[in-house]
């Protein structure tokens, strides 16, 4: 799978663009973590896929913080976490 590490200014703020739920986050610098989880298109919580490439922490326009990242998987799935608007 994939591994994360950023930092998060406010957690309150955070919107799941490191693809991980916020219990395991904190404000300011965060170790790197597996994401072990996704959910699919049926809405169901499964093993995350061997992902072939990442595109994280895009802001949806500059200087806004709301940030969303992509994963395509071995087999071309995409998935998106984050804001996403």
């Amino acid at each position: 799978s994939a591994a994360v590490l950023g930092n998060i200014k406010r957690p309150q703020e955070y919107q799941g663009h490191f693809a991980l739920g916020c219990q395991n986050l904190s404000g300011g610098a965060n170790s790197l973590s597996t994401i072990d989880l996704v959910v699919n298109l049926n809405g169901d919580i499964v093993d995350a896929p061997k992902f072939r490439k990442v595109f994280a922490g895009v802001e949806s326009f500059e200087g806004s913080g709301q940030m969303h990242s992509v994963f395509i998987d071995e087999e071309g799935r995409i998935y998106a976490a984050g804001n996403n608007n």
